[in-house]
């Protein structure tokens, strides 16, 4: 039966196989403009696509992560295959291709890039980063404590005007109801 049902499977379009296409994601209701455009494409087309941005933002993530790597360890020339070798064991990178991709990937870049925009001083640009990051991964809130508890007021303060105005456009597109639920399915989470 099984060899029938494989068989069976193999014949059918790509597209068949892909599934509903639904997306089981609870980021923030405003993040689905971001996903949107993959939805006018066919379902395997869309998943490729998905998952080739979130390889493209691990890779670009990494490539950008990696001089802070150097930078502070004591290894000299084994520093990028110890590097490269620790990035392998990084789960959300292997998860985001064994499932229908994930998130997880362009959050990261998101505080890859709030991280040397920070150390660079560039308070404002790094704000947006990090408030780009949290709607993707809500989780990613708890920053703005130790942020504050590290005397990082100034990119408290501008992250949270930034989740203001990103949750004020989100509750004017899509209405408050959904964020009502949105907020129901986050705390059963």
């Amino acid at each position: 039966r099984r060899v029938t049902a494989m068989v069976r499977d193999s014949t059918r379009s790509p597209d068949d196989r892909i599934g509903s296409g639904r997306w089981g994601d609870v980021g923030f209701p405003l993040t689905a403009y971001a996903w949107a455009p993959a939805g006018a494409l066919s379902p395997r087309a869309g998943l490729v696509v998905f998952k080739l941005g979130c390889a493209l933002s691990l890779a670009l993530a990494l490539f950008l992560l990696f001089p802070a790597f150097r930078n502070t360890t004591q290894i000299g020339p084994v520093a990028l295959p110890v590097f490269l070798g620790i990035a392998l064991l990084y789960e959300p990178f292997w998860f985001s291709f064994s499932t229908g991709g994930q998130a997880t990937p362009i959050a990261f870049l998101l505080l890859v890039l709030f991280y040397r925009l920070l150390v660079q001083d560039r308070i404002g640009w790094a704000s947006v980063a990090l408030a780009l990051a949290i709607p993707i991964k809500p989780f990613f809130i708890v920053i703005l404590p130790i942020l504050f508890l590290g005397r990082e007021i100034r990119t408290v303060v501008y992250t949270t005007f930034g989740l203001g105005v990103l949750a004020g456009t989100s509750v004017l597109l899509l209405g408050l109801p959904l964020h009502l639920e949105w907020w129901e399915t986050m705390q059963i989470s």
